[in-house]
């Protein structure tokens, strides 16, 4: 049982590297299809995706639905500090990643319960091989 297409976008996701490079990933490509092939290991994989939506809906859902508000009392208002709210659904979130990772052999490239956002290219030079490597040089 290989994992569907998009399985593997969101497997990828969640282990943080991005869709558009993945051709310069043959370790992480080549874990997608051996680990699809083991059926035990796509139901785990298949239960770890779950949960890692369900706690980013969860995130997402607690810090729109308070808008940060921690009290309001008799006119003064008291806000959460940056990420208080759902720092512990993030520690979650990112176990969860982290068994994804260990799962498949492979470092986590970003931090998807963060908010650095993309790091650079750093994640290519971690399996060895430069972005350009393919190239020849003219002359």
């Amino acid at each position: 049982m290989a994992f569907t297409t998009p399985e593997k976008a969101r497997i990828r996701h969640a282990l943080g590297y991005p869709q558009v490079y993945r051709f310069e990933d043959p370790r992480l490509e080549g874990a997608l299809d051996t680990v699809g092939q083991d059926v035990d290991a796509v139901a785990i994989v298949q239960d770890l995706l779950a949960k890692i939506d369900d706690v980013r809906t969860k995130v997402h859902n607690v810090a729109l639905g308070s808008a940060g508000l921690k009290a309001l009392d008799k006119g003064d208002v008291e806000l959460y500090g940056k990420n208080e709210q759902t720092a512990g659904m993030r520690a979650i979130g990112r176990g969860y990643c982290a068994e994804l990772s260990g799962l498949f052999g492979i470092p986590l490239g970003t931090d998807i319960f963060g908010e650095a956002g993309y790091t650079g290219d750093r994640w290519a030079q971690s399996n060895g091989r430069s972005r350009f490597s393919g190239l020849c040089g003219l002359g």
